[in-house]
């Protein structure tokens, strides 16, 4: 009754941090109805491939049954060669078709969820153990759903079956006189035909599985608004993720940054040491507007990409360093420095030529 209470209580969808816990702990949302689905359609691939090779197997059976009194097994070392030939003609088949299914079947897990090593799934739990969590798990949401679908499946299986007694039997009854290799590959045509209602059939119940299991899922880690409101306070309160915050967003900010260098009139440089990116459009009016600035390593990038784009870099140590204090970016420079940048723009019209990217003197 209290765990009813207590399920009933957690009304909030589960927080990223909470989903990750999950999955950290091998708590995933894996449909094994997708590793079916995966199984029959590589199945269908395999046996694609398969008509040389059961021609091939055929053709050693039917000198079995041909020429029977050819072929002695009046002991071991007889059963051994006899193995061994069987083997021979299997072998390729048997190799290719495995290392399909392990493949493919790795693969349907690990798309779903990456792989994870969990510590917690592999440790012995007593409750695991307990009758009474068993007939829980069996009568409960997760275990009503898996007796559903079994009972789904097995209902497709026989729709499948007897669709394939009532169009492939006839051709099949009808073929006992056909050569071994003829019956061969009749059978591999129909096998075939089956596998593919199979394989829709899989596919359906896996799209639907998939919808459950991740419904289900979701609904298992739901929060109380209490468990929301606590994890909240302790993400805001950890040093450790306040910084990694931070750090992330001054990287975002520089990248941004740097991506309106391009967008430039000119460069106003301290050599090595301070960068100050503006642009000023007389036909988009308003006073020219700070785009990027840096000191260091990204002043010298500023001007490394300004250089690149063809954008003056005009150097003036003082103007530079007063602008880098005054002005913040995407902000217009104060009505203080139009003079200056005015002389520098009137300087650069001057100067117009194919080499006004290079570094300029004021």
């Amino acid at each position: 009754m209290s765990e009813e209470k207590d399920k009933e209580s957690k009304s909030e969808l589960p927080t990223e941090k909470k989903q990750q816990d999950a999955l950290e702990k091998g708590n995933a949302p894996i449909s094994r109805e997708v590793a079916h689905f995966v199984f029959f359609s590589t199945l269908i691939i395999v046996l694609g491939f398969s008509p040389g090779l059961f021609a091939a197997m055929s053709g050693v059976l039917q000198s079995f049954i041909e020429r029977p009194h050819e072929f002695r097994l009046a002991n071991a070392s007889d059963v051994a060669l006899l193995i061994q030939v069987l083997s021979v003609a299997m072998a390729p088949m048997l190799a290719a078709a495995t290392l399909a299914f392990l493949v493919t079947g790795i693969a349907a897990t690990g798309l779903q969820s990456p792989p994870r090593i969990a510590i917690d799934r592999i440790k012995p739990q007593m409750s695991r153990l307990s009758l009474k969590s068993g007939w829980k798990r069996i009568t409960g949401a997760h275990g009503i759903a898996e007796l559903l679908k079994g009972i789904v499946k097995l209902g497709v299986v026989g729709a499948i079956g007897a669709a394939f007694v009532l169009t492939e039997g006839s051709p099949i009854i009808a073929s006992m006189d056909v050569p071994l290799e003829g019956i061969a590959q009749l059978s591999l045509k129909a096998v075939t035909s089956v596998m593919w209602y199979v394989a829709g059939a899989a596919a359906a119940i896996a799209i639907a599985d998939v919808l459950w299991t991740r419904q289900h899922w979701t609904t298992e880690l739901k929060m109380t608004k209490q468990e929301v409101r606590d994890e909240h306070k302790q993400q805001e309160g950890d040093p450790a993720l306040d910084s990694r915050r931070r750090a992330t967003a001054r990287a975002r900010s520089r990248k941004r940054m740097m991506a309106n260098v391009g967008k430039a009139t000119l460069v106003v440089a301290n050599p090595t040491h301070y960068a100050v990116a503006m642009r000023y459009v007389r036909t988009e009016g308003g006073a020219p507007m700070v785009v990027a600035k840096g000191t260091d390593l990204i002043a010298l990038q500023i001007r490394r990409l300004a250089e690149e784009s063809g954008i003056p870099v005009v150097e003036n140590k003082a103007l530079a360093r007063t602008l880098f204090n005054a002005v913040e970016v995407d902000q217009a420079i104060p009505a203080a420095f139009y003079r200056a940048i005015a002389e520098i723009l009137i300087m650069l019209q001057r100067r117009s030529n194919p080499m006004t990217a290079k570094t300029l003197r004021a």
